[in-house]
C-alpha cells in the first residue's frame, strides 16, 4: 500500500515499525494534502504567523467525534525543524540544508491500520474532494498490482561536515562549560551527507527493514522527503491527556543472549545513565508545566528498559492533563524542541549547541506527526532521521 501511495503527490506513511516493534498500535498512510503550510526559508515566514494558520485550519475542519477507534480522522501531518522557534532561544545558525523549517499538510483522508484489531480502515472527511476520493478509493487494486523494484543508490559515501580535531575540540568547550557550571548536560552532534539517486521510498522501505522503530515516517514533500526511524515518542494527546516518554541511556545489543542481557542489566544499574535521564525527566515536568493544569503531572515510569533492534534503551514516561486554555499547537510550542536531544538546562545547551554544532539540524531533532481534526495528536523526536533534497541526504 505504501508504494501505491508513494506514487501520488506529498506521500505519507507514520510507521509503527510492525511486525518488529511492538510499542506502537496504528499505521497511517495517506497523500494528496488539501492545502499546504511550509516555511521554506529563515526570513520567509515567521513562526507565529505560521503557527496561527495552522490552527485556523484545524478550527476550520474540526470534527466533532472523539472515537479512539480511528486516531486520525484527517487533519494535519507533518514535521516541526528543530529551530522553527529559533528566536525563543536566540538561536542564530542560519538553515544551510535546502529543506523547509517547517511543512504540514491538511489531509483529508487516510488508511489506518491497527495492529490490535488486526483491521484496516479508510477514513474520509466530508470535505475531502471528488477528484481526491476517486484516485484513493481505487488504491486497494494499485496495491496488489506488481511495482518497480527499489532503485534507490548512493553516489558517493556519507561525509561529515566537520573534522576530528573540531568535533574533540568542542567536546573539550562543553566540558568547560560543565565544570564553569553553566549547564548539566550537552546533546552535541554532527552533520553527515551523501549525494544519491532513486527513489527515497525505496531507501526508507530498505531502513526500515534493517531497524523497524515504533516511530517512524516517511514523507515526501515534492522532490524533498523525510525518512525517519524514530524510537522516541515526543507528545501523545488523547483527549485533553498528554503523555511524553524521553530516552536516555543506551546500551548496544548482542548476538549472543547472556551478552545481550548483560548489556541490559548494565545500563539499567548505571548511575550514569539514570542521572542523565532523571534530568530530562525534571526538564520535561518542567516543559509540559507550562500548558498543563497544576498537580497534574506524574512520572508513572522512571528508567523502563526497552529493547530495539540494535540497542536497549532507558526511557521514562511523564503525563499531564493540558489546561483547558491551551491548543495542541501550544502546548507542542511549549515543549519544543524536545529536551532529551537538548540537555539541561534547556535554553542554555541550546545556546551551546547553536554556538558549537557547525552546521544547523534542519528537521533533526526537531517532531514529526500529526493532528487530528478530532483533537488527538501523536508526534515523534525527529532522530535516526535523514532529510533529502534532490541531490543529497543528510
Amino acid at each position: 500500500m505504501f508504494k501505491a501511495i508513494s506514487a501520488l503527490a506529498n506521500p505519507v506513511w507514520l510507521d509503527s515499525g510492525k511486525p518488529a516493534s511492538t510499542q506502537s498500535r496504528y499505521d497511517i498512510l495517506t497523500a494528496l494534502p488539501h492545502q499546504i503550510l511550509d516555511v521554506e526559508g529563515i526570513n520567509s515566514k515567521d513562526a507565529n504567523s505560521f503557527i496561527f494558520e495552522a490552527q485556523s485550519l484545524l478550527d476550520r475542519f474540526r470534527t466533532s467525534t472523539q472515537s479512539t477507534t480511528y486516531p486520525f480522522q484527517g487533519g494535519l501531518i507533518g514535521f516541526l525543524g528543530y529551530d522553527l522557534f529559533a528566536k525563543d532561544f536566540s538561536l542564530e545558525k542560519p538553515n544551510e540544508i535546502d529543506f523547509p523549517k517547517a511543512y504540514l499538510g491538511l489531509y483529508l483522508w487516510a488508511i489506518i491500520y491497527d495492529h490490535h484489531r488486526q483491521s484496516a480502515s479508510m477514513v474520509i472527511h466530508p470535505e475531502c474532494d471528488a477528484i481526491t476520493r476517486e484516485v484513493i478509493l481505487g488504491l486497494p487494486g494499485k496495491a496488489a498490482e506488481s511495482l518497480a523494484e527499489n532503485n534507490f543508490r548512493l553516489t558517493s559515501t556519507f561525509a561529515a561536515s566537520e573534522n576530528k580535531e573540531t568535533y574533540f575540540k568542542a567536546i573539550g568547550k562543553i566540558k568547560d562549560y560543565i565544570h564553569a557550571g553553566d549547564v548539566y548536560q550537552v546533546n552535541y552532534a554532527q552533520h553527515f551527507q551523501a549525494t544519491y539517486l532513486g527513489d527515497t521510498s525505496g531507501a526508507y522501505l530498505s531502513q526500515r527493514g534493517l531497524h523497524p522503530a515504533p516511530f517512524s515516517a516517511y514523507i515526501g514533500i515534492g522532490d524533498k522527503a523525510v525518512l525517519s526511524h524514530s524510537p522516541e515518542e515526543f507528545l501523545s494527546v488523547l483527549g485533553r491527556e498528554v503523555q511524553t516518554q524521553p530516552i536516555k541511556g543506551t546500551a548496544p545489543r548482542a548476538r549472543d543472549p547472556k551478552v545481550d542481557q548483560r548489556n541490559a542489566d548494565v545500563l539499567q544499574a548505571s548511575d550514569k545513565d539514570k542521572a542523565e535521564n532523571l534530568m530530562i525527566v525534571d526538564l520535561l515536568r518542567n516543559d509540559l508545566g507550562k500548558a498543563c493544569k497544576p498537580g497534574s503531572i506524574s512520572v508513572p515510569k522512571l528508567f523502563e528498559l526497552q529493547s530495539f533492534s540494535n540497542v536497549h534503551h532507558l526511557v521514562s514516561k511523564i503525563r499531564g492533563s493540558v489546561a483547558d486554555n491551551v491548543s495542541i499547537l501550544q502546548l507542542i510550542r511549549h515543549c519544543h524542541p524536545g529536551g532529551s536531544i537538548t540537555g539541561a538546562p534547556k535554553k542554555r545547551s541550546m545556546e551551546i549547541i547553536d554556538e558549537l554544532e557547525t552546521r544547523s539540524r534542519s528537521l533533526y531533532c526537531g517532531s514529526i506527526g500529526y493532528i487530528s481534526l478530532c483533537g488527538h495528536s501523536h508526534t515523534s523526536i525527529a532522530i535516526r532521521t535523514m532529510v533529502a533534497d534532490e541531490k543529497h541526504i543528510h
